[in-house]
């Protein structure tokens, strides 16, 4: 079989083609990557935020910037939760895919770690402790002792 100039345009048109098609499946997955590492990273620096605007309520005497750290707290409070839930079940406006590997499963619902019960656990205890505070501010009688800060050893 000769080859005709023909020829060779179209096999260099079909390779083109499917190089194309390779390097936009690779960049799709980079983008979900990023996106992931970006939420992620967003989750660490909230639960930091929570603890510091946890801890900070104890030391604020002034009724109105009470309030409104309290308000920040729970904004952060549900941010994480959205984001937390992002992670585990997808979110297509953030670009996260829900996952569907079974070691990142195992991490989140067990049996490797738990990381959805215990980013759950932290919330929820965050968001009581936050409501807690917030009913103390208005002056209602409260007798639990908060504390966001580290256990003293």
């Amino acid at each position: 079989m000769e080859k005709t100039p023909v020829y060779d345009l179209k096999i260099r048109s079909v390779l083109a083609f499917v190089s194309y098609l390779l390097i936009e499946t690779i960049i799709e997955n980079q983008k979900t990557g990023a996106a992931e590492i970006n939420v992620a990273g967003r989750q660490r620096m909230l639960s930091q935020r929570i603890i510091l605007l946890g801890g900070q309520l104890n030391t604020i005497k002034d009724d109105g910037l009470r309030s409104q750290a309290i308000n920040r707290l729970k904004e952060n409070i549900e941010l994480m939760r959205e984001s937390h839930f992002a992670l585990t079940h997808g979110d297509a406006t953030l670009g996260l895919p829900s996952p569907d590997s079974e070691a990142v499963k195992a991490l989140y619902y067990g049996p490797t770690m738990y990381v959805d019960a215990k980013v759950q656990n932290f919330l929820d205890d965050a968001e009581k402790k936050s409501t807690q505070i917030s009913y103390r501010c208005k002056g209602l009688a409260i007798t639990c002792k908060l504390k966001f800060d580290r256990p003293s050893s």
